[in-house]
């Protein structure tokens, strides 16, 4: 099963909210999720196709100001955010970090 969840975490100093975006993996049956990096390539292009249907559905529907991702290792920002435009209309956004 997979689980996509958007959550308000903050607000900017204007008003906007900030969501946060994660998705987990969890194993039929099983109440533990799995951990996504040791999925066969195979089977992490055909999730990637289900988690970015669910995201795209999200940002057409909600329309949010400003949704934050949490990027793990070993991918970069800027390798992650050209991941992300492959699958998601984004614009031009500032994908800066600390």
């Amino acid at each position: 099963m997979l689980t996509q969840t958007y959550e308000i975490r903050s607000m900017t100093d204007d008003g906007r909210f900030i969501y946060h975006s994660d998705f987990q993996l969890f194993p039929l049956g099983s109440s533990i999720p799995a951990d996504f990096s040791r999925y066969p390539r195979e089977a992490k292009a055909a999730l990637w196709q289900a988690i970015f249907r669910i995201k795209r559905y999200y940002l057409a529907t909600f329309e949010p100001d400003i949704v934050q991702h949490l990027i793990k290792q070993p991918f970069s920002v800027p390798q992650r955010f050209a991941f992300y435009r492959q699958h998601l209309s984004l614009p031009n956004y500032d994908i800066s970090h600390d």
